[in-house]
């Protein structure tokens, strides 16, 4: 099929949307499918090149209606058959204008990334929500009928596994712990539960990741077996991963972590929060691996971990098990596989004249010459508030 994939941000920048964008082209190309990817211009052309992916530009810059008709000239002279947006407003301002189905990846619940899945949702053939609790939101608060709001969980490429599973040091349990020191993150969780109880946490080795400020690092000063490594390339990150054996994933607000599905596929076990997000979807607690409560962190991190680390047995067998779930139901061609087969099953009826449709502005916009939006786009961004551009009018070629 010959598809386009849409995404906010350069195929050589953004975050966790971007990176969900990429990975989704990259397998759908593996598989075979002909990509185009609609994004703001790239300064490295390297991943469109070395995936045989083509690039359209939609410039955050230019006129929001010269755009918006440029985008759905090209999808109707290139014979697109389908459509899967992430969080770009020029497709998403043309969905009543396509001859063709379009999934809307719903990458987050509130605020404007929320606001722009709900633009034109009669036109939106499904809605894909990458958590459970998100799909509800969506559903509850945005009148998505459930018909329409598919859960499907994201997927990571497989990065190969030797198939050995026993810790590498019996002696010493091995944990990652991941997000820095924030209440979000839930780092400072983490450190909480340390310091409740020092010696749950004695035969354990931590490697935890993300900007920790000295200030609590000396809380746990003269503990040889915890390193602070900071923020490090993901090569680094994704090496000292697969060399451990648990990771503390303590976040209290995810959508479909990313991060965790990485752990399982290294064969990495991961204790993980009931929180919002798929998190506590995505094991089986016990089984490989745990989702602790958040009222009951402190205590019940303590426990898992000091359970682990006299059982070294426990954890081969638990590492093998997360690997296999990764392995069963994570994996990035299985999750293009189901997307594929959303944009197969359209639910819009797509003939006649279409009503002129409002077209929004860039949704996201950073000033030239600035690092940061203005306080006024802040404030959109948080109340969720798109500004209309214009509307369009135009026939559907059926």
């Amino acid at each position: 099929m010959k598809l386009l994939i849409a995404s906010s941000a350069p195929t050589d920048g953004g975050a966790g949307i971007s990176a969900y964008a990429r990975s989704l082209a990259v397998a759908l190309a593996d598989a075979g499918h002909e990509i185009h990817y609609a994004s703001p211009a790239h300064r490295d052309s390297s991943f469109v090149e070395r995936h045989r992916i083509t690039h359209v530009e939609t410039d955050p810059e230019s006129d929001p209606i010269e755009g918006a008709r440029g985008l759905l000239d090209y999808i109707k002279k290139q014979g697109i058959e389908g459509c899967v947006n992430n969080d770009n407003p020029v497709l998403q301002s043309i969905a009543p204008g396509l001859p063709i189905p379009l999934v809307v990846i719903c990458h987050m619940d509130r605020r404007i990334i929320a606001s722009l899945c709900s633009l034109h949702s009669e036109s939106i053939d499904h809605l894909v929500c990458i958590s459970n609790d998100m799909q509800r939101t969506m559903i509850r608060r945005y009148g998505f009928p459930n018909t329409k709001c598919v859960l499907v969980h994201n997927g990571t490429f497989d990065p190969g596994h030797s198939g050995g599973f026993a810790q590498k040091d019996p002696a010493k349990l091995h944990v990652v712990v991941t997000g820095g020191y924030n209440s979000h993150k839930g780092g400072t969780r983490v450190m909480d539960s340390i310091l409740a109880h020092p010696d749950f946490f004695e035969n354990v080795r931590i490697d935890w990741f993300g900007p920790v400020p000295e200030s609590a690092q000396r809380k746990v000063a003269g503990r040889t077996e915890i390193r602070f490594l900071g923020q490090v390339p993901q090569a680094v990150f994704h090496e000292t991963l697969a060399e451990s054996d648990v990771l503390v994933f303590a976040s209290n607000k995810e959508g479909c972590p990313m991060t965790m599905l990485e752990a399982m596929a290294l064969g990495v076990l991961p204790i993980a929060t009931d929180g919002v997000g798929a998190m506590r979807w995505l094991i089986e607690s016990g089984h490989e691996g745990f989702i602790v409560h958040l009222r009951d962190f402190n205590d019940q991190l303590a426990q898992c971990i000091d359970f682990l680390a006299q059982r070294p047995t426990i954890v081969t067998s638990m590492k093998q098990a997360a690997r296999s779930r990764y392995l069963a139901d994570f994996q990035a061609s299985q999750n293009a596989d189901r997307i594929v087969d959303l944009i197969k099953r359209p639910t819009v009826e797509r003939t006649g004249l279409t009503p002129p449709f409002k077209i929004v502005k860039w949704h996201r916009p950073i000033p030239a010459g600035t690092r940061r939006p203005t306080f006024m786009q802040r404030v959109r961004y948080r109340a969720g508030l798109l500004e209309h551009a214009g509307s369009i009018e135009m026939e559907r070629e059926t």
